[in-house]
């Protein structure tokens, strides 16, 4: 309708809707991602008719980019995809392959959140294991800042941070607090998401050293990051940083953030 024309920012993307959140469990990655999707719902401008998800793929099974092109069932309903902006990111090559996206939580997790914002959304998820070199995640960048031209889509992908004590391999030294440990881990990658430089974040990666990247979802965080930096959405927002054993106490913990990607407001 005419309301959501006139809400629709020049080059047809709407404003604020690009985010970046966790996939972790409701318990304790939840709280940090809802900051994230109130903002959205917090918004004067309509909900987004679709999602696109860019979600990891924990088991590195199937395509290393993977589409998904069935609806996904939550206890709040069943989520169509959208088959239409499916196609269009299929049409460059990227393969619909269900495999990857079986027992896979990262974008399963966002979909009641989704769904509570807008009953009726539909779906695009895309699940990636790996990209190989720096010219594939900017090509589907590329091609996802393309594909939501002119659509009214909400641009979303999903990471943890680092995972350290208990049984992970990342082990906090002798008299350091785990959450502080974890907290120090990923201070760089926050400050990095926050710069809205994709450049930051590969730097924060790379001075990890034998535990690069520290984040289990360094790939759809890329690219995403390039995507909006492509739609001019420059102005990025952390709602929320915590981390897991803040929340529910364990031996392990997980750093976990939510951002939001908008331009800039005049």
């Amino acid at each position: 309708g005419s309301a959501r024309t006139s809400a629709t920012a020049p080059g047809g993307f709407l404003q604020a809707h690009a985010v970046l959140v966790s996939h972790g469990h409701f318990l304790d990655g939840g709280p940090v991602s809802a900051h994230a999707f109130a903002s959205l719902a917090a918004s004067p401008l309509p909900p987004p008719r679709s999602a696109l998800l860019v979600g990891t793929n924990h088991r590195g099974v199937g395509a290393a980019v993977a589409v998904s092109r069935r609806s996904w069932l939550t206890p709040l309903g069943l989520a169509l995809p959208d088959t239409e902006l499916i196609d269009s990111i299929a049409q460059f090559g990227y393969l619909v392959d269900e495999s990857g996206h079986d027992l896979e939580h990262s974008i399963e997790n966002q979909l009641p959140f989704l769904q509570h914002l807008h009953p009726s959304i539909q779906i695009a998820p895309i699940g990636i294991s790996s990209l190989s070199t720096m010219d594939e995640a900017e090509r589907l960048a590329r091609v996802l800042a393309e594909v939501v031209q002119g659509r009214e889509v909400l641009l979303l992908a999903t990471t943890d941070y680092a995972h350290a004590g208990g049984e992970y391999p990342e082990q906090p030294p002798a008299g350091v607090p785990l959450a502080s440990f974890v907290r120090g881990q990923d201070e760089a990658f926050v400050v990095a998401i926050a710069s809205g430089e994709p450049e930051q974040l590969l730097a924060a990666a790379h001075a990890r050293g034998p535990f690069a990247p520290g984040m289990c979802g360094f790939w759809p965080t890329l690219v995403l990051m390039r995507a909006a930096q492509l739609l001019g959405l420059s102005q990025v927002t952390q709602h929320r940083y915590a981390v897991s054993i803040e929340a529910v106490p364990n031996d392990g913990a997980t750093g976990f953030a939510s951002f939001s990607f908008e331009r800039p407001r005049s």
